[in-house]
């Protein structure tokens, strides 16, 4: 069986992101770059806006 690294995130049927498991057992989600440009995306979390409403993309892995 092929081990799995990356998973994309799907919203409403369309990629917004890819979910990447990196060594460690860190996670690593990152917005694909047509979400990104979207500005009439829907809204994944409000804990993925600032505060003022714009999508933060800076992103770190995760334990």
């Amino acid at each position: 069986m092929p081990d799995i690294t990356a998973l994309n995130v799907l919203l409403h049927g369309q990629v917004i992101g890819t979910l990447t498991l990196l060594s460690g057992e860190r996670i690593l989600f990152d917005f694909s770059q047509d979400y990104i440009d979207n500005l009439d995306r829907p809204t994944l979390s409000l804990s993925f806006k600032d505060q003022i409403g714009e999508l933060i993309t800076d992103t770190r892995p995760t334990n």
